[in-house]
């Protein structure tokens, strides 16, 4: 599980706590925000999805271009 519903919760708790803190808001949740992202602890649900994007890449679009062009070499 990537988080948990609590772990959740205090995330967006500390991202509401910034709004309206003046200059940077963005800048600030883009940090927070990466750091969630980047935490070790989340490298084997990142190995998951890095790993469901290969193979959906592979089957919906790199098999269609190689499909394709098979198809133009047999026509030429």
């Amino acid at each position: 599980m990537l988080y948990s519903e609590e772990t959740a919760r205090r995330s967006w708790s500390v991202l509401r706590r910034r709004y309206g803190q003046g200059l940077g808001y963005r800048e600030d949740i883009g940090r927070m925000m990466e750091a969630w992202f980047e935490d070790p602890g989340r490298n084997s649900a990142r190995e998951k999805i890095d790993a469901w994007l290969k193979d959906a890449w592979h089957e919906l679009v790199l098999s269609k271009v190689v499909e394709s062009a098979e198809l133009e070499a047999a026509l030429d």
